[in-house]
């Protein structure tokens, strides 16, 4: 999850002002609204405590003063274990753990690799990379997560070439 929705969670603070002006960038070359800034704990003061979409500048600011909160009370493993027990999978999964046995009918301690990657890949658009609904979609994000974490270190070159992605 860090590897592909915030890969300097460990070392930036609550707002990541770098991935703020890195999103408005993008979304300028881009001409559209494509990437977000958000770190994860400001995803997860969104999730917790801000529904109201309809002023998004006053819904940043919020989360983003409710960010600073939560990391003062939490350390960063504990805010990444809070924000992917409650984030949306898809097909009515809320949760690493629904998502699990609803997705892979598994534990999420005997999950391997790929399939821990295609879940990690799941809440950027549930419905569009759910493996129910889209399976060659979902085995391109599955993709794109592995490459995110071995780009980032979390795995190496020999790990990334002996995934199997059969799930």
């Amino acid at each position: 999850v860090v590897a592909v929705e915030d890969r300097r969670f460990y070392s930036h603070g609550p707002v990541d002002f770098i991935g703020i002006v890195r999103a408005i960038a993008s979304n300028i070359r881009q001409q559209s609204l494509k990437e977000g800034g958000s770190t994860i704990t400001q995803q997860l003061a969104e999730n917790l405590y801000y529904i109201n979409h309809d002023d998004p500048v006053k819904r940043k600011i919020a989360e983003g003063f409710t960010a600073i909160d939560l990391e003062k009370k939490y350390s960063k493993d504990e805010i990444l274990e809070l924000y992917t027990n409650i984030i949306y999978f898809g097909n009515g999964y809320y949760g690493i753990r629904e998502a699990c046995e609803g997705y892979l009918k598994k534990k999420v301690e005997d999950m391997n690799l790929a399939e821990a990657a295609m879940l990690a890949g799941l809440p950027n658009a549930p419905s569009a990379y759910s493996p129910l609904s889209n399976k060659e979609l979902c085995k391109s994000r599955t993709e794109k997560v592995l490459r995110s974490l071995l780009n980032n270190n979390y795995i190496t070159q020999e790990q990334y070439d002996s995934i199997d992605l059969s799930f």
